[in-house]
């Protein structure tokens, strides 16, 4: 109980300071709403989805998490996609450096391999795909990765070698997930 009312508090404190964002939130309605929050929102989030809201800098203190993971939960759709033996998780408007793809400057490409899909709040899995889920991206760049040294040495023998490598890497802006 006592984890209850704190949490009441801090999210009294954030409705409070946010006044200024939600005109229509009066501050007598305070209360009320941090109630309402606790009590239905709270036990039906998904916790990928809050740290999802999280990692993407949607917020801007751990504090205000309360209100923007509540605002954002139902137009987040995102996927993870597999291209050049590599996961990544990516949304609509990503701009996303990925292994070398053989695509031309400015035009879309396709990814089929999806292995995960979350849209309006349920999460589908695939095995090892998703089933007709593709995500259409642009080229934006093909550019090369920072360079990485490497240096071997067999000490008292008169052997060194300096090796360096510079990923090639393809940048695209993930323009729609469809599933």
């Amino acid at each position: 109980m006592a984890r209850r009312e704190s949490e009441f508090q801090s999210l009294k404190t954030v409705l409070r300071d946010r006044r200024q964002d939600l005109p229509q939130l009066r501050s007598t309605h305070i209360e009320t709403v941090a109630a309402r929050i606790l009590d239905t929102l709270v036990p039906k989030l998904d916790a990928a989805l809050c740290y999802f809201c999280y990692r993407r800098k949607l917020v801007d203190t751990a504090e205000a998490f309360w209100l923007d993971r509540f605002s954002f939960a139902k137009f987040i759709m995102y996927a993870v996609i597999e291209t050049g033996g590599k996961q990544y998780q990516v949304a609509a408007g990503d701009q996303v450096e990925i292994e070398r793809i053989p695509a031309e400057e400015g035009s879309s490409v396709t990814f089929d391999r999806v292995l995960m899909l979350c849209a309006d709040g349920s999460v589908r899995m695939g095995t090892p795909t998703v089933e007709t889920a593709t995500v259409v991206a642009d080229v934006v760049s093909h550019q090369r990765g920072p360079k990485v040294t490497t240096f071997k040495m067999k000490r008292r023998k008169g052997y060194h070698r300096t090796k360096g490598h510079r990923q090639n890497l393809t940048v695209v802006k993930i323009k729609e997930i469809n599933g």
